[in-house]
């Protein structure tokens, strides 16, 4: 699915993320129910393949292990928007490109600032980091190119980070 969202100002923000707030406590109620019903390997399958969650922005089902890719997902981008907005007011509004929207996950509408975002395990995962690094400093429009990221691994990225100097990478805290 396609999702497209301008940004205009943290009241947008906002509101976004409460929606994607909400649809985690949703299904965290339908969990504990789950919880009861079902166990071992039954539980991992109804989890892993049937609709069980819910598309953190639309009234869609979804199974679990995609809404917990998304809400991630999502919420990073979120974050990496807010920060944009705090940075470069000037530039806004932001694009949000979430899910299999093409383009960069987050660009200025005058297309100055652009950012990838991902969540991961580690920073390091599938080279990630340095794929998005990549990404952006091969953009030569902009001025502002950024990659951020969220991983509870907080490790040193500094060996990727000397190799893009051209690219700001950041580690967003996601806890609220």
């Amino acid at each position: 699915m396609s999702k497209q969202v301008q940004i205009n100002n943290a009241e947008e923000l906002a509101k976004l993320k409460l929606s994607i707030l909400e649809t985690a406590e949703s299904t965290t109620t339908k969990l504990k129910e789950l919880l009861e019903h079902k166990k071992g390997i039954d539980l991992f399958h109804e989890i892993r393949f049937h609709e069980f969650g819910q598309d953190p922005l639309e009234d869609r089902a979804l199974n679990l292990v995609e809404q917990l890719n998304q809400t991630f997902t999502y919420l990073t981008s979120l974050m990496a928007t807010e920060y944009l907005l705090e940075t470069h007011p000037e530039h806004a509004p932001f694009i949000l490109n979430l899910g299999t929207s093409p383009g960069y996950d987050v660009v200025s509408k005058d297309e100055v600032v652009i950012a990838e975002t991902f969540s991961a395990v580690s920073p390091s995962s599938n080279d990630k980091l340095k794929k998005d690094c990549i990404r952006v400093r091969a953009q030569t429009g902009a001025l502002h190119k950024y990659v951020f990221y969220y991983s509870p691994d907080k490790r040193n990225v500094d060996n990727v980070r000397s190799k893009y100097p051209n690219v700001k990478i950041v580690l967003l805290d996601l806890w609220f």
